[in-house]
């Protein structure tokens, strides 16, 4: 249970900013740390066990894990392999065919369906990855305000009341900047429960929020250990840009 905004600003910065909803039962999520990982280094806040939903590297992409449970329903897989670990091993990934290359099948059918979002800086690229449990597609879209949602409750109400929010206060000025970004993430509206963009159930919630800023010399995540309308302090972690590590293999 998540929700992703993308948005890039004028100033030619990426603004990505990611609610991550889970059961209160759940170990908590660790604050991010740099890692180096197949020659780049890595940031991400992470899981006990290691596995991350979001993610940003030195060339300046970035991924971010939603799972998809409209697709999966009816899905049963012995002993599933953790979707925050593949996160986790995409995460250096320096192209596209890169990326789709390390999303190999022998390794998705441990893995239960996902949407998996993938940002580009340099080449301004956006690409959906889907894994509905027995075939893997893609989308692209193209390098301009976006959102996606998921949701165990209800997905498709979730998203469409989730993306109502988004185009009201889109009427709002300054809608392309990290403060808008977390008024939205910090929403209640239409009111706290499973469907608001900060969701509140008895047995699950907003557990943090992640944004990420890029621009052509550095990327920064800040991880906030809880809802935003709790107002947690940030820990954050910065990298500088390498363009020139996406040639090298």
């Amino acid at each position: 249970m998540c929700t992703l905004t993308f948005i890039p600003e004028p100033s030619g910065k990426a603004c990505i900013s990611m609610n991550r909803d889970e059961s209160l039962g759940r170990p908590k999520g660790r604050g991010p740390e740099v890692f180096q990982r197949d020659g780049l280094h890595v940031i991400n806040p992470f899981e006990p066990q290691g596995g991350t939903w979001v993610a940003t590297n030195s060339l300046g992409n970035a991924f971010a894990l939603l799972n998809w449970y409209t697709a999966a329903e009816g899905v049963h897989i012995d002993q599933p392999r953790s979707r925050g670990l593949l996160t986790r091993d995409i995460s250096s990934s320096r192209t596209p065919t890169q990326l789709e290359d390390r999303l190999s099948i022998n390794v998705l059918r441990r893995t239960m369906p996902f949407r998996l979002v993938s940002f580009f800086y340099q080449t301004k690229a956006i690409i959906e990855w889907r894994w509905n449990g027995i075939e893997l597609s893609s989308r692209n879209f193209p390098w301009k305000q976006n959102m996606w949602a998921s949701s165990g409750f209800d997905e498709p109400r979730a998203q469409q009341i989730r993306r109502q929010v988004l185009e009201g206060l889109k009427q709002q000025p300054d809608t392309s900047t990290i403060e808008w970004l977390r008024s939205f993430h910090a929403s209640h509206d239409p009111s706290p429960g499973p469907f608001s963009v900060c969701m509140h159930r008895d047995d699950a919630e907003t557990v943090s929020y992640t944004e990420i800023e890029i621009d052509p010399d550095r990327a920064v995540l800040r991880y906030f250990p809880g809802p935003l309308c709790r107002s947690p302090m940030p820990h954050m972690k910065m990298l500088d840009i390498h363009p020139a590590e996406s040639a090298t293999a």
